[in-house]
């Protein structure tokens, strides 16, 4: 599954008063910050200090306007009213209300320049960005963010991609830390049809899809903790979890995850299914399927290639689960290599479902060659959002 990647990424600072930068200095961070990856962003015909500045640079336009109006409220709405910016920034509706002036960034794939009227030009739309451009832009707006925020104290950040409202101190927080990424994960939850719900807004552009998860039983606090584990596993992997196929952060949970098609908001949903969990009374798994110690004769070469494929899915969850502890900072290839050799991995799986093993490895047990198993197909790694912010 495809990250789901926008062809534009953008934020906004409020503040009650501000003293803009200026444009050389500014630009003399941002060259600053970029200087190891030998980009170099040039300010264009387009700038037009000190109220509005235009750069290039690696292929991307960056605009920052200085605007001396409030955001229209509405703009602002769906955050309000989110329970996550209720319990994170209780200061927000103040913020909102408070706020005369605002700071407005955009990064742009492509180098693009506004239409010019005199020859009619009409606006073109830039492609979308890849991965890796992407997260170079992500990196920049945090940082231009924090350039501002160094001069100028807001009284909140506005993050465009994720609909998320936060204030300065959690802003830098999130910021700093590069392997924290739920600056980009709204995670709305409340309750409907007497059941409690959790659904991401912008874990598609990490993952390739919002997760969702529903439960009668689970706090909403477990369930986020549950959601933002699995697209942890997902993002620092790079690999997707099959349908069908379970996790969880400890021995007593199981958690399933299947794949659907939301057409309302046109992408993809990645729904999990808490099957067991013993802290909150939850054991929907036949009895069966629970057993973690399976057991096989030997003596009878069916029963000993049931045993033999069960072993070789049982390997390659203890390796997920080793991975998953180093997160992003390890050489994957050597890992495999040392660790199992050229076998390839068919999931994420830390829970063995051993009623299923036993049907897959009954099924396969005529082709399976003990000695040599068959190497299993590696899942297709994980494409565009439109920006949401676009008041000025």
């Amino acid at each position: 599954m495809e990250r789901l990647l926008p062809n534009k990424i953008e934020a906004a600072l409020l503040y009650d008063d501000y003293k803009i930068m200026d444009p050389e200095a500014l630009l003399r961070l941002m060259n600053e910050h970029v200087a190891s990856t030998g980009v170099v962003f040039q300010a264009t015909r387009a700038s037009s200090p000190p109220h509005a500045l235009h750069f290039h640079g690696n292929g991307l336009t960056v605009e920052i306007s200085y605007l001396d109006s409030p955001i229209a409220p509405d703009a602002f709405a769906h955050t309000l009213a989110s329970a996550q910016t209720q319990r994170d920034f209780k200061e927000a509706p103040y913020a909102v209300e408070q706020h005369r002036k605002y700071i407005y960034l955009k990064i742009t794939n492509g180098e693009n320049f506004p239409p010019d009227p005199f020859r009619e030009e009409e606006e073109v739309e830039p492609t979308s960005f890849d991965a890796a451009r992407f997260d170079f832009s992500v990196s920049m707006l945090k940082t231009l963010l924090m350039i501002h925020i160094s001069s100028n104290h807001p009284l909140a950040v506005y993050w465009a991609q994720s609909d998320r409202l936060v204030g300065m101190q959690q802003f830098l927080k999130l910021a700093i830390d590069h392997k924290d990424f739920s600056l980009m994960v709204h995670v709305q939850h409340g309750e409907q049809e007497g059941s409690r719900y959790v659904r991401t807004f912008g874990a598609s552009t990490i993952i390739g899809s919002e997760v969702i998860m529903e439960d009668r039983t689970i706090p909403h606090e477990d369930m986020i903790a549950q959601v933002m584990h699995f697209i942890s596993i997902v993002k620092n992997t790079g690999l997707q979890f099959p349908d069908g196929d379970t996790f969880g952060r400890e021995e007593s949970e199981v958690i399933r995850v299947s794949y659907e098609f939301d057409d309302a908001s046109n992408v993809p949903l990645s729904r999990l299914v808490c099957e067991r969990n013993e802290a909150h009374g939850i054991n929907e798994l036949p009895e069966e399927t629970l057993d973690e110690s399976p057991k096989f004769d030997l003596e009878d070469p069916a029963e000993r290639a049931m045993h033999e494929r069960v072993e070789q899915m049982r390997k390659t969850a203890e390796r997920q689960e080793l991975i998953e502890q180093l997160g992003e900072n390890f050489d994957q290839s050597q890992f495999e290599r040392e660790l199992h050799g050229d076998e390839e991995w068919a999931g994420v799986r830390r829970k063995v479902d051993v009623a299923a093993l036993r049907s897959l490895a009954g099924k396969m047990a005529p082709e399976i060659n003990v000695q040599a198993p068959e190497k299993e197909e590696r899942p297709k790694k994980m494409r565009r959002l439109g920006g949401l912010f676009s008041k000025k």
